[in-house]
């Protein structure tokens, strides 16, 4: 007997695409998975009974075929998300014998027998897939998976039953219920991964070139701060969780950072995809990098506004004495456009992650916690998230934060469902970011790494000494000037994102090095008696004891990677160590403010910064 769709489903065939229109429906993608896999559980009942007929191989293929009518309609391509019709029909007809077999085996009794058990297994097989699938419908309000888990309990509690009261009747059968559920949950989630996970995403990475899209009722151009193409790239893994990771490479907000000297990554290699790179947390042959099995994809960076940017800006240079024009240039700061055209292509080919690991480096450590929170609250609203940015505290000017960074737009760009961070961007720094978002998603974890004394032109100290010498270019190659000062800055906001949060960690390494992601001493380094970073980042994504604070002993030491000026200039001295006066350790600098929040101990903050 063919299961019929849920009424909801079939409400939804029914009406007429202006009437949907009017309706508040989840997302185009998790709609058509929802269908699909409601067609597929009353195949999977018929499968599992024996009695698929050619009336319900024909429904099965309309009902699949309704459901990427609907997703098209409504502006996504929900072919590309799932497997065909005839390929779950096949897949699912190859498998049914194996799980008929198991709750079957060692059958004695009546010759009623086998029907019972088998009505069993495919009334199971249906309503955990119909469980499954109506989760993805429900998931933006309900924000967990208690009920989908409390379903799949009630449907093994009535296949539990349904065996016992085959047992009274004189039913023998040699697996017991767990081996019996066992193989049909095996079946259900064959089904359901060749509905969530794009079979079309390659298992090597690739890359993907965008056009316009809309989303969310907007169009989205993608491109770089020219004009030029934008591109990102993915790879299929083959454990059901997901990394999305943004590129670092600078910032620009001005003429001399924008065009004089342009102090950001410009344009994307085409061949720049981290398959070249396979090293760190990059290297899946790892057996101790976490990510080694996941999904993955890259959010490369060429648009000067640490992916938040959404503004066409003329940037100019004036004649102090008569106010004219001397040089320009035009910057597309589509950083944020350019993320949430990746969100799109992303949430229609990887539905339903069970884990979603968010990182980023240097100006993508911006990128992560800025984007981290869209991702958590439109996307996979019911998945464990973990946010870690490297290399990205956010010691910046008070300058930088009133008069520069609003440039990129990004006010109306805030999560304004976070009352903390609907505010003016003036009124913000780094702290702000992580605290409100970690205790707005209290089940999540975010966590910072950084060198202690991170250095190099391009590197965190190196960006806050262009800040502090605004225009004089001359001054920017001598970024250590700035590294005592940036040091106190990011200790200071450390201590208070995590005086805030409960669910927020750093990690303070030692040396001037600048990120971590791409580099094998993740594995290694444990100067100053830290942990691995890789042992840190994995009890991060297991959310164990083992994921505390960490600083290191003695952080002065410069490792022979580091950046370091040569000849050696203070704070560096010719023994490789960075000694920063206890005079100027006691000193608040004079861009820093000393202030004290409600329920947290007084602390130092950098104006009201934001950085990179």
């Amino acid at each position: 007997m063919r299961l019929a769709l849920p009424l909801s489903a079939l409400l939804l065939l029914a009406l007429p695409l202006s009437a949907i229109d009017c309706v508040e429906l989840p997302y185009a993608t998790d709609q058509c998975v929802r269908l699909k896999l409601d067609a597929a559980a009353a195949f999977c009942d018929a499968a599992l009974t024996g009695t698929v007929s050619p009336d319900d191989s024909a429904a099965f293929l309309a009902d699949w075929a309704a459901a990427d009518d609907i997703a098209a309609d409504r502006g996504v391509d929900c072919t590309d998300t799932t497997i065909t019709a005839n390929q779950m029909a096949a897949d699912v007809l190859n498998a049914a014998p194996g799980a008929q077999g198991v709750a079957t085996a060692g059958l004695t009794g009546p010759a009623s027998c086998s029907a019972d058990l088998l009505d069993a297994a495919g009334r199971l097989c249906a309503e955990v897939i119909v469980a499954r699938g109506s989760h993805f419908t429900r998931r933006v309000t309900e924000r967990n998976r208690d009920r989908v888990v409390a379903e799949i309990a009630e449907a093994e509690a009535d296949h539990a039953a349904a065996l016992a009261a085959a047992q009274a009747t004189g039913c023998g059968f040699a697996n017991d219920v767990a081996t019996v559920q066992a193989s049909v949950h095996g079946l259900v989630d064959q089904i359901v991964d060749s509905t969530t996970i794009s079979p079309n995403v390659p298992l090597e990475w690739t890359s993907v070139v965008p056009g316009p899209v809309e989303y969310e009722g907007r169009t989205w151009t993608p491109s770089c701060w020219d004009g030029a193409d934008y591109r990102f790239f993915v790879k299929r893994g083959t454990e059901n969780k997901l990394l999305i990771n943004y590129e670092g490479g600078g910032a620009c907000w001005d003429i001399f950072t924008c065009g004089l000297a342009p102090t950001f990554k410009r344009s994307i290699d085409p061949d720049g995809n981290p398959g070249n790179f396979p090293f760190g947390f990059a290297d899946d042959t790892n057996p101790d990098n976490p990510f080694r099995n996941w999904h993955k994809v890259y959010v490369p960076y060429c648009t000067g506004d640490i992916h938040w940017g959404d503004a066409l800006v003329n940037h100019q240079q004036l004649d102090p004495e008569t106010g004219e024009v001397v040089n320009e240039v035009t910057v597309r700061h589509n950083g944020h456009v350019n993320a949430r055209v990746v969100e799109k292509w992303t949430r229609e080919h990887f539905v339903d992650p069970e884990q979603v690991f968010v990182t980023g480096s240097s100006a993508g450590a911006y990128g992560a916690i800025g984007n981290s929170v869209w991702w958590m609250e439109k996307v996979y609203t019911s998945t464990d998230f973990a946010v870690m940015g490297d290399a990205g505290n956010g010691v910046v000017t008070q300058d930088f934060t009133a008069n520069e960074i609003s440039k990129w737009g990004i006010e109306t760009l805030l999560p304004d469902w976070i009352p903390e961070l609907n505010v003016p961007v003036a009124q913000l720094d780094a702290a702000d970011l992580y605290a409100a978002a970690a205790e707005t998603y209290p089940t999540n974890r975010f966590a910072t790494f950084t060198f202690a004394y991170d250095g190099g032109q391009g590197g965190q100290t190196g960006f806050y000494n262009i800040m502090l010498n605004p225009g004089a270019i001359f001054l920017w190659p001598s970024w250590w000037n700035a590294t005592c000062a940036w040091n106190q800055g990011m200790l200071a906001l450390n201590a208070d994102s995590a005086a805030r949060a409960p669910n927020f960690r750093f990690y303070v390494g030692a040396g001037s090095s600048h990120t971590t992601f791409f580099r094998d001493r993740v594995y290694t380094q444990t100067t100053g008696n830290v942990p691995t970073i890789a042992s840190w980042v994995q009890a991060m994504v297991d959310d164990t004891a083992a994921w505390t604070n960490v600083l290191c002993d003695d952080c002065e030491d410069v490792l022979p990677d580091d950046p370091r000026p040569n000849p050696p200039q203070p704070p560096f001295t010719a023994d490789d160590r960075i000694e920063c006066a206890p005079a100027a350790a006691a000193t608040i600098p004079p861009n820093f403010l000393l202030t004290s929040r409600s329920g947290s101990v007084s602390k130092f903050r950098i104006g009201n910064r934001t950085d990179f």
